[in-house]
């Protein structure tokens, strides 16, 4: 999965990108662009399939613990997309809103973005690595010392990327709320983010 990949290599990837459109005009990259997205989509249901028993065999506690925690990494997420609107007053407010409802999950909500403005897209991917980066740096930390909230600040990635640091740091009880965690994460990001942006929610 195009998620699990390091943030070094899809750091370079998108610069080669850029240097390729810098230097050329190819004509077929908006399809392009939506094939790789529809391809992308494609692929996280697959890979969330597969998961799905292993999910579903978790206890009900911890499946109610790991809800709660994906209603506040949603709200945060949100809260943070609108207070840097207010703040900044652009990009528009449901652009504001969909970059923030990335939740670290960058090469799914850059490559949305980018499918509709370049710029939107490097917003949409920095800012989204930027808080995969956040979370290896703080986790350490708050981790310790708040054990079960700290993990919403990994958003998605807290099923893959940053699941290591959060079981070193908290331990594997701790470990299971993020990997389901981050599995819903990934079940609504491709539902939240098209919605915020055709402007289907308020």
């Amino acid at each position: 999965m195009f998620k699990n990949a390091s943030a070094s290599r899809i750091t370079i990837v998108f610069v080669l990108g850029v240097i390729v459109g810098l230097i050329t005009k190819v004509k077929i990259i908006d399809d392009f662009l939506w094939v790789t997205l529809f391809s992308l989509i494609f692929l996280v249901g697959v890979s969330m399939g597969l998961d799905m028993s292993r999910i579903l065999a978790m206890s009900r506690e911890k499946i109610l613990w790991s809800l709660k925690l994906v209603i506040a990494t949603v709200a945060g997420s949100l809260s943070g997309g609108l207070i840097t609107y207010l703040l900044l007053g652009k990009p528009a407010l449901r652009y504001s809103l969909a970059i923030s409802a990335g939740m670290g999950w960058y090469s799914f909500t850059g490559t949305y973005l980018t499918s509709m403005d370049p710029y939107l897209g490097f917003l949409g991917y920095l800012s989204n690595v930027l808080r995969e980066i956040y979370t290896y740096v703080t986790y350490p930390i708050l981790g310790k010392k708040l054990r079960h909230s700290p993990i919403s600040l990994g958003g998605a990635t807290t099923m893959d990327t940053t699941l290591p640091v959060i079981t070193s740091v908290s331990g594997s009880e701790v470990g299971v709320l993020a990997f389901i965690h981050g599995a819903l994460l990934t079940l609504i990001i491709p539902v939240i983010i098209p919605a915020l942006v055709s402007g289907l929610l308020p």
